[in-house]
């Protein structure tokens, strides 16, 4: 069969970013992943663009995250920095490993990791989204080559992946495109399912689903989250039920609608948390083999939808419900 999928959308999820490896390899047997143009995420998701903008094989792609010791994100709390950074956590160690990715990516010395989405595009990456959350205006900020092409990818990355109070309130250091406070695109938009959605003429301020597009999901499937045993005096565990909470109800929000719930791989995050950052090597194998699971269980779904069969009988109907 031949697929017209060109645009990927990653979920924010924090550690659990870790199950699109497996969801990227399943895409690249299929041969889906060579004809991939746009890629979109929040948090998680952006570095999972960022990635694939780069064009890091699926074995690669799995090395990384695998390789990856999330610990060291969390390696330079300043607690005493709280109330003028927000925060309780430096992003410098991500913006390390960030740029790191973006240095091995190419012939040691080519890049940097000071690009910017304009660098990126002509370097022939992948046109990618990035969303984060502007505190100034209050809304959700699109960075891309459209957008901002003179704001440097990694750092339009950092400010997608802000989590409020747990990690610094980002600012951007050379104040392009402006010198406003984010944090994590997920407190407005952790799923931009509709970013490569354009206008529907029929339907004013609606827009018309992208059918090239498909997005993919974390969360817990088949089980509702326990009342939290949340009390005064923990801030991680309050930082990672603010955060979920939030999340969840937008993700509530945005699959109400069927054309959404038909673009999307859901794949189960075991009840990890994403801020895990100290994840075991078990537990990213087994939401890689979950990503897996769940990408090939939608494209067997996404061939049947598209075979002359269920063409057919949607066919049918719509004929039987016009009469």
């Amino acid at each position: 069969m031949r697929y017209t999928i060109k645009n990927l959308v990653f979920k924010g999820g924090g550690v659990l970013g870790v199950a699109y490896a497996g969801a990227v390899e399943v895409l690249s047997r299929a041969g889906i992943l060579a004809g991939v143009e746009n890629l979109a995420g929040t948090s998680a998701g952006a570095i999972a663009s960022l990635l694939l903008s780069l064009r890091y094989d699926e074995e690669t792609l799995k090395k990384i995250l695998l390789d990856l010791d999330f610990k060291q994100f969390t390696s330079k709390a300043e607690p005493l920095r709280f109330q003028d950074r927000y925060g309780w956590h430096s992003t410098q160690p991500v913006r390390e490993w960030l740029e790191d990715q973006v240095r091995k990516s190419r012939q040691p010395g080519e890049l940097s990791g000071r690009e910017t989405f304009q660098d990126f595009k002509d370097l022939g990456c992948r046109n990618m989204h990035v969303f984060a959350t502007n505190l100034n205006t209050r809304s959700v900020e699109e960075f891309s080559v459209r957008r901002t092409p003179e704001v440097r990818v990694v750092d339009a990355v950092l400010a997608s992946l802000s989590i409020p109070a747990y990690f610094q309130s980002f600012q951007f250091p050379d104040g392009k495109p402006n010198s406003h406070i984010y944090v994590d695109g997920g407190a407005l938009l952790n799923y931009p399912i509709t970013a490569f959605d354009t206008p529907d003429k029929n339907r004013r301020g609606a827009l018309k689903a992208n059918p090239d597009t498909i997005g993919f999901h974390l969360e817990l499937l088949g089980h509702e989250f326990p009342t939290s045993d949340l009390e005064f005096g923990t801030f991680s565990k309050w930082a990672q039920t603010l955060y979920e909470t939030v999340k969840d109800v937008q993700s509530t929000l945005l699959l109400s609608s069927p054309e959404h719930m038909e673009r999307t791989v859901f794949i189960d995050n075991g009840g990890i948390s994403p801020i895990d950052f100290e994840i075991t090597p078990e537990q990213k194998t087994w939401l890689i083999e979950s990503g897996r699971q769940a990408t090939e269980a939608y494209l067997q779904l996404y061939r049947y939808r598209k075979s002359f069969r269920s063409r057919a009988l949607r066919s049918l109907m719509r004929w039987r419900t016009r009469r």
